[in-house]
């Protein structure tokens, strides 16, 4: 993520992530923990918490786009640190 390019936006409130759509699983330990610090940083951050709760209804069978979306929301981060 060091070499992430930043970016100023979040997800958008309208996107509907979905369980099934094709896209290969992803391992739940890593994407977990990565989530969880997410939810940490929710405490201090509130612009991050719709976006947050999104990737959370999904850590328990990640896919590939789950994972995407985590990555963006740290993009963003990256932006303000």
């Amino acid at each position: 993520m060091e070499s992430a390019k930043p970016i100023d936006t979040l997800i958008s409130p309208s996107t509907r992530l979905v369980m099934v759509d094709g896209s290969p699983s992803f391992e739940e330990k890593s994407c977990r923990g990565t989530i969880g610090s997410l939810l940490y940083l929710t405490a201090n951050r509130l612009d991050i918490v719709l976006s947050g709760g999104l990737c959370v209804r999904f850590q328990s069978k990640p896919k590939q786009t789950h994972l995407m979306d985590v990555e963006w929301i740290l993009r963003y981060l990256k932006t303000y640190f």
